[in-house]
């Protein structure tokens, strides 16, 4: 590379040889002038300066080495930056007399072969020694307009790179610099003397009488010699200067972000600036300007005229702006105005030359004014949704919709050109059972995105029905409390009443291109002339993929503004764009009078807002609401509150969510505001707090049912990769018996510094005999030790399973496959501290340890308690623990407790170490062939040589993941290792596109404590347009603790599926089952029965006490009784994984016994929560079908179908019955009323949940049956032992007279339900899915034949049956169904005392009178009135019914 079309000699003089590596250079008389000069050399000849060729020219200047103590490193990157002035001022002529875009790009050259200066010493922090980029400088030189003659005042000149330029524009220099060393070298290099001033000052201070024509400056931004830490230093710089300028002259000053008109906090700077000067230009730049100087801090470059006379002053039109780049400063420049006084010369004009592609950082510019786009409007034909139907276009096969998913198509419109998905769609069969209304909206896009496929078919139906949705508002009108801020209904006439436009969902999977829809719905406004818009997301890592998304629409990668740009307090100075904030940020409050970040957002929309508001990654505004926990109500969370505020306080904006995991929980779904859930007249919850108490009792089956209603108003979709090809299996790690020991030694040494917590904080006084004297303290000491605990057993058992997992990678690389390996956590922050403290011999010859003992080793030295506290007594008598210091004011410490930490790190210091999972993978590949994507800064790195190994220290910049990402998807590098923190929203699937096409075997290797980001791991590797699909992985060790992690996630797969997909059951290949769901409420209940056993008796040979000991758990009050208040059981399992290994797994296998039982029961009485079923029969026919309601602005119907279900007797034969249940324990029953026989064998017990006594059960099996009961209560029955013969004759009896066929009718609901919510609550609502036999698939509420004619007449269906015969209740209630009564009571079969009663329950009080006058009669049973009809009295019940019965009248939906 010729970078300037110039040269030098090479270097002369006594150190000449010193630039070829002389072995014993001579010393300089000025070292650092001469360093400078040999790498001003390099610099010429346009050769990057390594650390390598610095160390060389600083050991040829000093006579010596770093490592002898001549020179430091400070001292080497001084004189790089000399070195660059010193040839600024040899070649400047030239570059001033190129185009300004030519010579900007030959000083990014030149700025690039500078090492990065990342170092910083008490000095230069001090001084704010931030040295101005060569760029940088040359285009404040532009912004100046200095010609012959000028005088130049630089206040803060520092290495000279401003002077420079005005030195080559022929201005006499001024110069003041306050670090001497810096001031020396500006002597040698302009031959001119240099003032030592403080430059806050400089007006006061400096002797020189003349007045400069130009100030060229870049002061500290916010610290100073006098005042130290101060904001406005900056200011104070600037002021000073200006006021030392001569009238007519001009200031260019490169500034901190903050200091522009209108901030608040420079208020009074600007005022007394504006009585003399005008802003020609406050423009402000990316923080990647200063990257190579050791910051990313964002800077303003202000342009100000000082006027003479009665001239106009004060800001000229847009002088504050956003250029965002160099280049886009320039742009800004060649626009200014004349310096005043000066000849008019036309305005320069600057060539702007095509972007490299490297020059990624031109995308984050913000804009002023953007290019209009032109769009067509996308025309479609409007289809029955019959007519969508037939077989897979890509298969030609039917679509099945048995299963679980079927593929997927768009069902009511037809675009013509639309392209199909680039890979496969799928759909779970839920929603695939119903339509979306027929759309009238027409988005306007760039036809070339429909032609080219760069929008899907499927993408392109969710921006129609999104405008669609946009397009109405919900019913009523809604009013804010001004000092609240809650929203509530008012009138339509009220004044101050606003209306709330509908949202819309993206629910789609990963990887189905989200972020594309949710562009094309902002490119759609865009063009419409709505060019404002927000894009809130997770991380503003995820900026780079709204810019992808964006640009690959045609739209600019400058139109993408961070609202981080823009400082708390200050406005947002855009004229439009679409401004990218994330979540965090919004949730950022106001400081020191300043507003919010939700109102600096709110501002820039104005009031009138009606843009787009996209939610990406919606689920980050989980708990929006306030819910009740484990530990009773958990408070909302700040950003899901920011989220609501925002979508409550733009009531016009155009929502947007979008997430393939759009809520954990059913609470979660709480910020979904605009989808009409709970708000408005027509909303089927009268409130937030109803959909959730609803969607609770109904379960996940209740929810798929919401998710298909939203679908069927138009307000959702969900689509996913298909996932035929995915497999999952476990890789299976067996802890060897060395493993086995190093886990039970460190149980044993957490246990060890248990004890010794307990007893420094006796030691310290903070606790006695009597309990917590300062229970803050004690809290915060047991929570530190407690989270350490829980990160070091996930990290050592992480770490454990690396073995089986390299094997696996090992196998993965002979079978033509690459890795992809999902972690949580990397340790970087504990290993920076121990860095810090590691000395340069140790690091040098590698003698430390970073492992995840360093951060129990990092926890005993700064966070374990030890400092002493006196009990003081209060005026009321009691005593509390305050901490004691010393007279200089340090605090006093325990020496006991000091000795007991001083002995557990020397007792943890020899337990062995085991290396982090992450480090063990690197070095066993090589970072060659390792591609870490975690985001870590620095890592340990060893490299394998002759007679040992050399260990690096690795700094990582902050590009890095990038430059990973595309080393692996270009096939350089075949293992990636990926963390939440560095992944989330890429992509390293076998993209057709990229050169790794290999299929991916993709390990979740660590599970972490969020199964939304574990699940959304997968969908890094299975993504759209991909070579193969992925082998999913979960690597579990054979520790039953583990399984923490996985029930989780086992948790999530049901809830995600069914909230985002519209369905529960998910694809999970049988990898979990109910048992695993250990946050169901049957694992909950399970925990309080083995809480209650152990407290009466040991539990696998533990004890309570033994339990409290090793756990720290406390079970009893000090009476000696069971707590109320019980460690929920996220506690009790993360406890279990401290403890050895034998330990831990005892424990967890009784739990996991009483856990199978408690399910096992649950479902035997139908209440375990299984989400959708399907119905299975050898026919399903339907009769007929009423529809119940029409939706009256989506004209979705509710439809009550009559389904006649036929299936087919399968009778247990006695040769069957032989085979498989002739055990020893079975026993051959008669029942003696009946006639009819029996096996009866014992089944597993139950445990009484108040005494905790096991209760033995009986299986009972008939031939067309099955039942369990307790052994006592079979005992009271009529049943009786009986010899085989009369056993076997009476079984065959009733095979022979079992029928072919059982036949029998129901209800199914279909369609939209949620406005019929009310009318069919049930204590738990049933969802089944079936295919008839016209291969027509169904999902909907279940309702039993008892409900259908009351349902009918609600509805004010014609020809509806008026009345049930007694007949009819009596079958009903012999199918065990419910017979409805008014006011949500009914009459169900029950079992009392082994016989079959009829009861009436949920009766309201007032009705006890009037069922008795009927024939019923009461009975006390466990302290509760009951009341029961007779059996066999068909009279009663028709009494009942006509007194009690549902009503007639149709109810209002």
């Amino acid at each position: 590379m010729d970078l300037l079309s110039l040269t030098q000699d090479p270097p002369t003089g006594p150190n000449a040889a010193s630039a070829q590596g002389a072995a014993h250079p001579l010393t300089s008389p000025n070292p650092r002038m001469e360093a400078a000069r040999l790498i001003a050399y390099r610099i010429a000849n346009a050769q990057r300066i390594t650390r390598a060729k610095l160390r060389e020219a600083m050991t040829a200047s000093y006579g010596g080495s770093d490592a002898e103590g001549a020179w430091s490193w400070k001292d080497a990157y001084d004189a790089a930056e000399v070195a660059e002035t010193r040839h600024l001022l040899k070649v400047g002529k030239t570059l001033i007399a190129a185009d300004p875009a030519t010579a900007l790009e030959r000083l990014d050259a030149m700025a690039a072969l500078q090492p990065p200066n990342r170092l910083r010493t008490e000095d230069s922090m001090a001084l704010q020694q931030f040295s101005t980029p060569a760029p940088y400088a040359y285009a404040a030189f532009l912004a100046a307009e200095i010609r012959d003659g000028d005088l130049v005042l630089e206040p803060s000149a520092g290495h000279g790179a401003l002077a420079a330029f005005a030195r080559i524009g022929g201005a006499r220099l001024i110069l003041n610099e306050i670090d001497p060393d810096r001031a020396g070298a500006l002597e040698a290099l302009f031959d001119t003397s240099v003032h030592r001033e403080d430059a806050a000052e400089i007006d006061d201070l400096l002797g020189d009488p003349e007045r400069p024509s130009v100030v060229l400056m870049n002061p500290p931004f916010a610290k100073g010699l006098a005042r130290g830490d101060h904001a406005g230093e900056a200011a104070a710089h600037v002021w000073s200067a200006f006021k030392r300028l001569a009238p007519g002259g001009r200031l260019v000053a490169i500034v901190n972000h903050g200091l522009a008109p209108g901030a608040p906090s420079h208020g009074r700077f600007w005022r007394r600036l504006f009585e003399s000067g005008q802003l020609r230009l406050a423009a402000g730049l990316d923080g990647a300007v200063y990257a190579r100087r050791g910051t990313t801090i964002s800077t303003r470059l202000l342009v100000i005229d000082k006027l003479k006379g009665d001239r106009p002053r004060g800001a000229d039109p847009e002088a504050s702006c956003e250029a965002g780049t160099l280049q886009g400063l320039l742009d800004r420049i060649a626009a200014l105005l004349p310096r005043a006084g000066a000849a008019k010369a036309a305005p320069r004009r600057i060539d702007r030359k095509p972007p490299k592609a490297t020059r990624a950082v031109a995308a984050s510019a913000p804009i002023i004014r953007s290019v209009t786009r032109q769009g067509a409007e996308i025309d479609y034909e409007v289809i029955d949704p019959n007519e969508a139907g037939g077989p897979d276009p890509r298969t030609g096969a039917a679509i099945d919709a048995s299963g679980i998913y079927q593929a997927y198509r768009v069902a009511r419109i037809r675009i013509p050109g639309a392209k199909d998905h680039p890979t496969p769609l799928t759909q779970s069969t839920a929603l695939g059972s119903i339509d979306p209304p027929a759309p009238t909206y027409r988005p306007h896009l760039p036809t070339m995105l429909v032609t080219d496929g760069i929008l899907s078919d499927g993408q392109l139906e969710s921006i129609v029905y999104a405008g669609e949705a946009h397009a109405r508002f919900m019913d009523g009108a809604f009013v804010r409390h001004p000092e609240t801020g809650e929203v509530t209904e008012t009138g339509e006439d009220d004044p101050a009443g606003f209306r709330l436009r509908m949202g819309y969902f993206i629910g789609d999977g990963t990887g189905c291109g989200k972020g594309r829809q949710v562009a094309g719905v902002v490119m759609d406004n865009w063009i419409k002339g709505r060019r404002k818009a927000v894009w809130i997301s997770k991380s503003d890592k995820l900026k780079e993929d709204a810019i992808r998304d964006w640009t690959a629409l045609g739209g600019g990668a400058a139109e993408i503004i961070p609202q981080s740009r823009y400082k708390l307090g200050r406005r947002i100075g855009a004229y439009e764009g679409i401004l990218f904030t994330t979540f965090a940020t919004l949730r950022g409050a106001g400081r020191d009078g300043k507003a919010s970040r939700l109102d600096q957002l709110l501002d820039w929309l104005g009031e009138d807002f009606e843009g787009v508001i996209a939610f990406d990654e919606a689920h980050a505004m989980q708990n929006a609401a306030a819910v009740k926990g484990d530990r009773g109500l958990k408070a909302a969370s700040q950003q899901g509150r920011a989220g609501v505020d925002l979508q409550l306080r733009a009531p016009g904006a155009r929502v947007v969510y979008a997430s393939a995991t759009g809520a954990s929980a059913v609470e979660n779904l709480a910020y979904a505001e605009r989808l009409g859930l709970w708000r408005g007249a027509d909303a089927p919850f009268t409130s937030r707090e109803h959909f959730i108490a609803e969607m609770n009792k109904g379960g996940v089956a209740a929810m798929e049912m919401v998710c298909r209603d939203l679908k069927a108003m138009g307000l959702y979709c969900a689509r996913n990769l298909s996932f035929d090809g995915v497999e999952y299996a476990f890789l299976d790690h067996q802890l060897t018996p060395q493993q086995v020991e190093i886990y039970d030694a460190y149980a044993g040494a957490f246990k060890v510094i248990h004890h010794n917590l307990e007893a420094a904080l006796e030691a310290m006084n903070v606790v006695d005999e009597e309990g917590s004297k300062n229970r803050h303290a004690v809290a915060a000491a047991r929570s530190a030790f407690e989270s350490t605990k829980q990160r070091f057993f996930n990290h050592l058992l992480t770490a454990m399973k690396v073995p089986t997992l390299i094997k696996a990678i090992e196998a993965d690389m002979e079978e033509d496959r690459a890795a992809v390996v999902q972690i949580v956590s990397t340790g970087e922050a504990v290993m920076d501290r121990r860095l810090a403290e590691i000395s340069a011999a140790d690091l040098r010859d590698g003698n430390f340890d970073l492992t995840p003992r360093e951060a129990v080793m990092d926890y005993l030295v700064h966070s374990f308690p030890t400092q002493l506290f006196r009990i003081v007594r209060k005026e009321d008598g009691s005593e509390v623990a305050e901490p004691v210091f010393d007279a200089a004011g340090a605090p006093v410490h325990s020496q006991e407790a000091l000795e007991r930490r001083d002995a557990m790190i020397e007792r943890l210091g020899v337990l062995p170490p085991v290396t982090s999972a992450l480090d063990q993978l690197i070095w066993k590949f090589a970072p060659e062939n390792v591609a870490e994507i975690t985001g870590r800064r620095r890592r340990v790195i060893r490299h394998k040589e002759l007679g040992g190994e050399r260990v690096e220290i690795e700094n990582r910049p902050g590009s890095v993941n990038i430059a990973e990402t595309n080393a692996f998807m270009d096939d350089r590098k075949r293992i990636l290792v990926f963390s939440e923190a560095g992944g989330t929203g890429r992509s390293y699937h076998a993209d057709l596109g990229r050169r790794n096409q290999r299929r991916r075997s993709h390990y979740l290797l660590e599970a972490g404590w969020k199964a939304d980001a574990a699940i959304q791991g997968l969908g890094r590797s299975h993504r759209t347009h991909q070579a193969s699909a992925p082998l999913f992985r979960p690597v579990a060790a054979d520790v039953k603790g583990e399984k923490r992690f996985l029930s989780t996630i086992a948790r999530r797969l049901d809830a995600l599926g069914a909230l985002t997909k519209g369905e529960r059951q998910t694809g999970g290949q049988g990898l979990f089952r109910a048992e695993d769901n250990l946050e169901s409420n049957e694992a909950r209940e399970s925990l309080r029965i083995f809480f209650r056993r152990l407290a009466f008796e040991p539990q696998g040979g533990i004890t309570l006490a033994q339990f409290e000991d090793m756990t720290g758990l406390t079970l009893l009050d000090k009476d000696g009784t069971l707590k109320e208040d019980l460690p929920p059981i996220r506690r009790f399992l993360n406890r279990l994984l401290a403890l050895p290994i034998a330990v831990q797994n005892t424990l967890f296998g009784v739990f996991e016994e009483i856990v199978e039982t408690r399910v096992e029961a649950a479902r035997a009485a139908g209440t375990l929560d299984v989400g959708a079923e399907t119905i299975t029969a050898d026919s399903l026919k339907l009769m007929d079908a009423h529809v119940l309601r029409v939706d009256p602005k989506t004209k979705a119907e509710t439809k009550l179908l009559r389904i006649a279900r036929r299936t087919r007797n399968r009778p247990l034969s006695l040769d069957a019955l032989h085979g498989g249940y002739g055990s020893k324990k079975a026993e051959y029953f008669v029942n003696e009323r009946s006639k009819r026989a029996a096996v009866v064998r014992p089944a597993t017990p139950l445990t009484d949940e108040n005494t905790g006594a096991v209760l033995a059960r009986i299986e009972l099996i008939r031939p067309n049956e099955r039942q369990k009961m307790l052994a006592e209560e079979f005992e009271e029955t009529a049943w009786a032992p009986a010899t085989r013969d009369a056993f076997e004759r009476l079984w065959r009896t009733e095979v022979t007279a079992t029928p072919e066929f059982s036949q029998d009718e129901f209800g199914l609901v279909v369609g939209l339900i949620m406005p019929l919510w009310s009318l069919l609550a049930a204590k738990r609502p049933i969802v089944y899915r079936l295919t008839d036999d016209d291969g027509a698939a169904h999902l909907g509420r279940y309702i039993v034949p008892s409900m259908i004619a009351p349902l009918l007449e609600a509805c004010g269906v014609e020809g509806a049956a008026v009345r049930m015969t007694s007949s009819d209740m009596i079958a009903a209630l012999e199918r065990w169904e419910r017979v409805p009564l008014s006011e949500g009571a009914f009459i169900a079969a029950c079992r009392v005392m082994d016989q079959q009663r009829l009861e009436i329950r949920d009766a309201p009080a007032s009705w006890l009178p009037g069922l008795k006058a009927c024939g019923c009669f009461t009975e006390i049973i466990q302290w509760r009135t009951r009341v029961f009809a007779p059996v066999g009295d068909a009279q009663v019940l028709e009494r009942v019914i006509a007194r009690y019965g549902p009503p007639l009248a149709c109810r209002t939906a």
